[in-house]
Parts: structure tokens; C-alpha cells; sequence
């Protein structure tokens, strides 16, 4: 994970991960349902935007919206905004419309993706190019977990661990062997040892 992304010019906005209410499990769950009630060649990408925007908040802004918002912040004008944006003035106004609606570009990986989990797991697993953007995980939620990290300016460099050292530290009792680097694995073995059950 990565503080700062090159998208947001590397300001955070931790905010915006609020607006995900659902696990990528529990939205792979709902995912799966609407697969097995689909052929891949009557799926629509529309159909499952309603669930998008429940699990991650993220949804497409109509293009009249876009210009008539966009139109209002240009003009500082927060007339057609409830009472808290129009006491918040226009940037709040501007964070609250476009924040979360996707951008073209969003919309077209998302559809791109949502067609490599329609075409299943043994398809998927035939393309090299496929394991490179989705790291064998379900394409749809990968990039819908990516888009909600980037707008929030947080990075992933792996779909899985990199051999970065973790800092580990004790206070108390048998502190003195947790100095220095070791494999994760021995934690175990210095906590039982620790409590009296090991002698490693």
C-alpha cells in the first residue's frame, strides 16, 4: 500500500473509502448470483451498475448533470444544492457531485472487466495479459477496488505481499527477542516459547 497517487497529484482523500459498504467478498457473492442467472452474451454492464454503486458508492454522472454541474462550480452558483453544500460553498458542492461518478476512462476499463468475469474462471485463466491486470482475482471487483482507491489517492503495488521487511515490536515480558530481523514465521515460535511451550 502507497500513500499518494499520481491521479489525485498525490493528496489523499481517506474520506472517500467510506463510501465502500461492502466486502469485495460479499460483492464477489452478489456478483457470482447475477453470473449464474446470465449468459455471458445477454449480460449487460448496466445491469449490474446498481450494485456497483450500493457496494462502492461509485456511479455514472448522466453527461446533462456533468455540464449543469459543472456549469454551477465554474459559476460558484449553489442554488440547486441542499442547504449544507450551499453553506459549504461551491468546493464542497464539487466534491459531493463528482467525487465518486466515474470517469469515461473508468467506465471503459470497468466494462472491459466486467466482461472478463463474464467469460469465467477457465477463460480468464488461458490469458497471461488477463493474470497481469487482475492477478486471478475477479476482474469487475479488482478494478472497482482500484478506482475507489485511486480517487481516495491510496496505491497497491501487488495483488498479493512484496518482500518489504514489516517492523514487528514487544514491550513486556520477553520483549528482547523481537530485536532485529527474522522470517515471520518465527513470531510463533518466540511467543511459544515466551509462554513457556517452546524451546526454539
Amino acid at each position: 500500500m502507497t500513500i499518494g497517487f499520481a491521479g489525485t497529484q498525490y493528496s489523499t482523500f481517506f474520506e472517500k473509502v467510506r463510501f465502500q459498504k461492502m466486502s469485495y467478498i460479499e460483492f464477489n457473492k452478489r456478483l457470482d448470483r447475477y453470473k449464474r442467472t446470465q449468459f455471458s452474451d445477454n449480460a449487460g454492464f448496466e445491469d449490474i451498475l446498481p450494485l456497483i454503486k450500493e457496494a462502492f458508492g461509485l456511479y455514472i454522472m448522466p453527461q446533462e448533470e456533468r455540464a449543469r454541474l459543472s456549469r454551477l462550480v465554474a459559476e460558484g452558483d449553489a442554488k440547486d444544492a441542499t442547504d449544507d453544500v450551499k453553506r459549504a460553498g461551491k468546493d464542497a458542492l464539487y466534491e459531493l457531485k463528482y467525487s465518486m461518478a466515474l470517469s469515461d476512462l473508468e467506465v471503459k476499463v470497468l466494462r472491459e472487466a466486467f466482461e472478463k468475469s463474464m467469460a469465467g474462471l477457465k477463460e480468464r485463466a488461458k490469458d497471461d495479459y488477463t493474470y497481469l491486470l487482475y492477478g486471478g482475482y475477479e476482474p469487475l471487483t479488482v478494478k472497482l477496488t482500484t478506482i475507489l482507491n485511486n480517487k481516495a489517492g491510496i496505491g497497491w503495488t501487488s495483488y498479493s505481499h512484496t518482500g518489504v521487511p514489516v517492523p514487528t515490536s514487544a514491550l513486556g515480558v520477553g520483549a528482547e527477542m523481537f530485536n532485529g530481523y527474522y522470517d515471520q514465521t518465527d513470531i510463533y515460535y518466540k511467543m511459544m516459547k515466551i509462554a513457556g511451550f517452546g524451546s526454539k
